[in-house]
């Protein structure tokens, strides 16, 4: 069993104190957070603004990392960096000015998006122990991937905790589950408890762990949207999220989706903050937004922490879910020491998304594409007085 304290960031004030190594700090900005320094800027509309001159007015240079991940991923996007004092939200105001007869460029910060239960939008508790559930789910994998969750990284633990688990996953690297002190970081079993949703409700469909968050549970829309460009799968659960500068789509993620392929399925959770605002990728119209049902009492409800409004298109069981965790221990928001071993129960919009990504992957057949299979699911959703259309896969 793991030992050590898990990686909490420091929410009072401006500064989210945390960040990995390498990465550039997580500031906050009227209810959002982004990447200091980091500006983006979509790169069709470079030529035909005066982005650049304004930038170069603030000193700005280009930032090759990103931009050069960009360019891999196919995406037109170009990053810069704007030297320390420079103010990335009133920069972003001016940039997104426009002259008369020019087109408002499409330019923000990098905007952070979490499953940090602590920032609006990440899992609505701290998982809880629970007992081991059905390691044999009855069925076979067969066939290629046809379901990419994009989310923290696998753990080599896996293989030997979930076996049944583990063959039925790809992966793109190994991530260590430790904060710095030992115990299990914030989110280090965050992609692998939501996979065990997936496998208990379609046993059959191989899965793709895709790294785009840390251990801790953070990303941002670069680091995301080359996750999306490289996922190539049918059905893509991206259990995450966060609000914006103006609430304006994500500068990078509303490229990566441009560019996916119409068949492809995306499903993304709506956020924990009981809010209508828009969370984002949810709220892009190209994107399934999956809100929360609490379906412990007698009659399902809207669980009380999941955002709502127009933009989301349908909800499921989000409260108190059972799945695959890791096993170590875990500093509780009170300070309490949990044990996890190898199981939870765990609630939020985060839970409830790959109920409907399973069901819609686990329609995938020939001649039907995963964006028919969504139309489906959807289709077939049931309305649920005061809540709207619900899915109850079993």
């Amino acid at each position: 069993m793991s030992t050590a304290s898990k990686a909490r960031y420091d929410l009072n004030g401006d500064a989210w104190r945390g960040s990995a190594e390498g990465q550039s700090a997580v500031l906050r900005g009227p209810g959002y957070l982004y990447r200091a320094g980091h500006v983006l800027v979509e790169g069709e509309q470079w030529f035909t603004s005066t982005t650049v001159g304004r930038l170069r007015e603030v000193s700005a240079t280009p930032h090759e990392e990103l931009t050069a991940s960009f360019s891999q991923s196919g995406l037109p996007v170009m990053a810069f960096q704007v030297p320390d004092g420079v103010h990335v939200p009133t920069l972003v105001d001016r940039l997104r000015q426009h002259k008369d007869g020019e087109s408002t460029p499409n330019v923000g910060p990098n905007h952070v998006f979490t499953g940090e239960y602590e920032y609006d939008g990440g899992p609505e508790s701290d998982p809880e122990p629970a007992p081991a559930g059905n390691e044999n789910p009855g069925a076979e994998p067969y066939g290629p991937a046809r379901i990419a969750i994009l989310d923290t990284g696998f753990d080599q633990a896996v293989k030997h905790l979930h076996p049944g688990l583990a063959e039925r996953l790809e992966h793109d690297g190994i991530e260590d589950p430790l904060a710095g002190d030992g115990h299990l970081a914030h989110e280090a079993g965050h992609g692998t408890f939501i996979a065990g949703i997936v496998m208990k409700l379609a046993p059959e469909l191989r899965i793709r762990q895709v790294r785009v968050l840390d251990p801790a549970g953070v990303g941002d829309d670069a680091s995301i949207a080359a996750g999306l460009s490289l996922a190539r799968e049918a059905v893509l659960n991206l259990s995450l999220g966060g609000y914006t500068h103006g609430g304006r789509p994500p500068v990078a993620l509303a490229a990566a989706l441009a560019q996916l392929d119409d068949s492809v399925a995306v499903v993304a959770a709506a956020g924990n903050n009981a809010s209508p605002e828009p969370f984002w990728p949810a709220a892009f119209k190209r994107v399934v937004a999956v809100g929360a049902l609490d379906t412990t009492g007698d009659e399902p409800v809207r669980a009380s922490f999941s955002n709502y409004g127009h933009w989301v298109d349908v909800y499921a069981p989000g409260t108190h879910v059972h799945s695959m965790y890791l096993d170590g221990s875990y500093m509780e928001a009170d300070r309490h020491l949990a044990h996890l071993k190898g199981w939870a129960h765990w609630s939020g919009t985060s839970f409830a998304t790959p109920h409907v990504a399973a069901e819609i992957a686990r329609r995938v057949r020939e001649g039907v594409t995963a964006r028919h299979a969504a139309h489906q699911v959807l289709g077939a959703a049931k309305w649920l007085r005061g809540v709207g259309p619900v899915v109850i896969p079993g």
